[in-house]
Formats: structure tokens, sequence, C-alpha cells
């Protein structure tokens, strides 16, 4: 798990971000994203 990557993710998914804009900025899988995204979905 790369912890640098997955707080960049995260804050661009609370920037409202999509998927397709965050897969092109920083070049990672949309499966991490989704994977993120899911985590922070259960914090809240």
């Amino acid at each position: 798990m790369d912890k640098k990557l997955h707080q960049k993710i995260e804050g661009l998914l609370r920037e409202k971000k999509s998927y397709n804009a965050i897969v092109y900025l920083l070049g990672c899988s949309r499966h991490t994203i989704s994977k993120v995204s899911k985590t922070i979905k259960n914090l809240e």
C-alpha cells in the first residue's frame, strides 16, 4: 500500500474530482481509487 498515493487520491476525491481525472493526474488505477473511496465512506 502506497500511503502517499492514497492520501493524494483521498484529497482529490474530497475535492469531487472524477475517477478519470484522478487517473489522468496520478497515473493510478481505477481499482486503487475505488479502494480509497470505500475506505473514506467507511470512516464517515
